[in-house]
């Protein structure tokens, strides 16, 4: 399963036997971002051509991938579309990456992973784009 909107990935898996999933109609599974304030909703190419829409319990646009990481996956080994959109939907993290907690008087993204340089610009961008 390789992320076809990623070129390193794609040059290093050249000539091996790949799934892509990306934002290209050409790729095996295609999806794009439908919103991303707060939770990310992800529109995507059902098997059977039609659009499927799934609002995550994800923060953030830089979900994406993940999420159409998950599609391909589910795509390939034939779970039906309507089961997919269900197991995005229902799927909230608990650990401590893009977890959003409501306490009653503020809402919160614990994002307390190991982070990294690239990951934290993203999450920062991300809640510069938000809205109060």
């Amino acid at each position: 399963f390789v992320n076809g909107d990623d070129p390193l990935l794609m040059r290093h898996s050249e000539g091996l036997r790949r799934v892509i999933y990306g934002n290209s109609e050409a790729f095996d599974t295609q999806g794009s971002l439908a919103d991303a304030g707060p939770f990310l909703g992800v529109e995507f190419r059902g098997q059977d051509g039609a659009t499927h829409m799934a609002r995550t319990r994800l923060v953030g646009g830089y979900n994406l991938p993940n999420a159409l990481a998950a599609i391909a996956i589910g795509q390939h080994f034939g779970v039906k579309d309507a089961t997919i959109q269900q197991a995005l939907e229902a799927y909230s993290p608990g650990n401590n990456r893009s977890q959003f907690l409501d306490t009653g008087h503020n809402q919160l993204v614990l994002d307390a992973y190991n982070a990294n340089p690239t990951s934290m610009k993203a999450a920062l961008e991300n809640f510069a784009a938000m809205t109060s």
